[in-house]
């Protein structure tokens, strides 16, 4: 089978690039293949915490943030397929017995701020207000983002894969990528527990399996796997 575009990995991001490109392109002149080894969502992203917050030091992913947010909270009425998105509000604190951690809340929220995300520097009696019971120190700061929240991680994954399938990419599971066949020094293809595929572009999206997939290429990405809370 020869394909356009083919990406390795159905957790969210797989899943996302393949209706982002599904979109752009024809299904017959250049269709778009999307590989997952297990079931869609079987890594991290069916795990996630899948919290939808802006926070960061970088007006990058601020930027991807906040536009990642807008999508996903209007994902069913773009769709019509539920995602979970939940507009709880997201607060990250700073407290006083790490005047390090206040100080990074409170440079984040500005450039926030001026990345045009929704965010509001709060302090503890604010806090406290947001939300009833915390137990929170006097000279603590926050900041509150009211349009943030969280969506249901497999539900959001499925969702992803449904709708690129509707806009003319192929999705497939139960089949793993055993390596990435190359011509040169560029890929052409992979191969497959199902057999070859080859391919005019690559997307690796394989979230911890990544590095190991890109070794056996000859090609070593500094990417480490952490355990977060």
């Amino acid at each position: 089978m020869r394909v356009d575009t083919l990406i390795v990995g159905g957790g969210v991001m797989g899943a996302s690039i393949a209706l982002a490109r599904a979109r752009r392109t024809d299904p017959i002149e250049a269709p778009v293949l999307l590989l997952e080894r297990r079931h869609f969502g079987a890594g991290s992203s069916g795990r996630s915490g899948a919290i939808c917050r802006q926070f960061y030091s970088d007006r990058e992913l601020i930027g991807m943030a906040r536009d990642s947010l807008r999508d996903y909270a209007g994902f069913e009425t773009r769709h019509g397929r539920p995602i979970g998105f939940t507009r709880s509000g997201v607060l990250t604190i700073g407290g006083p017995a790490r005047p390090e951690t206040a100080q990074l809340v409170a440079r984040n929220a500005a450039l926030m701020a001026e990345c045009g995300a929704e965010i509001e520097l709060v302090d503890a009696r604010r806090m406290r207000a947001l939300v009833p019971g915390i137990d929170v120190s006097a000279g603590a700061v926050g900041a509150w983002e009211p349009n943030s929240g969280f969506v249901a991680p497999q539900r959001t994954v499925d969702a992803f894969v449904a709708v690129a399938r509707e806009a003319g990419a192929t999705a497939r599971s139960g089949g793993e990528v055993e390596e990435l066949l190359l011509d040169g020094a560029r890929v052409r293809g992979v191969r497959t527990s199902d057999g070859d595929f080859e391919c005019e572009r690559i997307v690796i999206a394989a979230g911890p399996w990544t590095r190991r997939l890109l070794q056996r290429a000859g090609i070593d990405v500094p990417l480490k796997v952490v355990r977060p809370e």
